[in-house]
């Protein structure tokens, strides 16, 4: 009797072990499995973090929805307008209260004081020129600013002084200031970049701008490293190097 209980309590002994291992075994098992979707979260949020469509799309509907509610006009200049259409359809824009696009060089646009108007353009002394005017003559009821790179204080003054309606609501920088072709391509659009072997300078100054925003746009600070033979190469690096702590 005391030899079969011996042995049936051994058996216990074991139906249990067996048991805590089966338990251990799937609590391993949870464990690499919820390892894997972190890791996989991780890859997700990685890829959403360097996604430059992404960025600008998030750009245009901040725009849109600082505004408020109320119809209102997209006014851009030519680069914006295909920086704006590469991300977003008409027809969704449309669907955020959007109603009408017109460009800021355009001298056939109507008055329309019931529009809001929401006006993304590129920080150069020409669209400011064409702000300014725009302002002394509003043609919409009130005025969001969005520049795509910085502006400067000079030309932040002026446009201050040129509202002397007091129709701008909003005044920021959105660093949107590059052609967004896939989530991990974009372009500035450029041809003739160079001259010889070196930079054409107003590319030079147009590449540094769009490089600088998507740092800005994906909130990045890049360790920059550039090919030692290239002059062109070198001057660019150094340009973007340059500008980032200003900004």
């Amino acid at each position: 009797g005391e030899t079969g209980t011996g042995r049936e309590g051994q058996r216990d002994r074991e139906t249990q072990g067996e048991r805590q291992g089966e338990r251990n075994r799937e609590t391993g098992r949870d464990r690499d499995r919820e390892r894997q979707r972190g890791t996989g979260r991780d890859r997700e949020t990685g890829a959403a973090a360097m996604n430059v469509v992404l960025a600008v799309k998030q750009y245009v509907s901040k725009m849109i929805e600082e505004s408020g509610p109320g119809m209102k006009v997209l006014l851009m200049d030519k680069e914006t307008t295909s920086i704006v259409s590469m991300v977003y359809t008409q027809s969704e824009i449309l669907q955020k209260e959007v109603y009408l696009f017109e460009r800021i060089d355009s001298a056939n646009r109507e008055t329309m004081k019931h529009l809001k108007a929401i006006c993304f353009l590129r920080p150069t002394r020409i669209n400011v020129e064409l702000l300014m005017r725009e302002l002394r003559r509003p043609k919409y009821g009130q005025f969001f600013i969005y520049f795509s790179n910085v502006i400067s204080k000079t030309d932040v003054r002026d446009l201050a002084e040129a509202d002397e309606h007091e129709v701008v609501s909003e005044v920021q920088e959105f660093y949107g200031d590059f052609i967004a072709v896939s989530p991990h391509v974009f372009s500035f659009n450029l041809t003739g970049c160079y001259e010889g072997w070196n930079w054409n300078f107003p590319a030079l100054s147009r590449c540094t701008e769009g490089l600088t925003a998507v740092l800005l746009s994906l909130k990045k600070c890049p360790m920059i490293r550039y090919q030692v033979s290239s002059d062109m190469a070198k001057r660019l690096a150094s340009s973007v190097k340059v500008r980032l702590p200003a900004v």
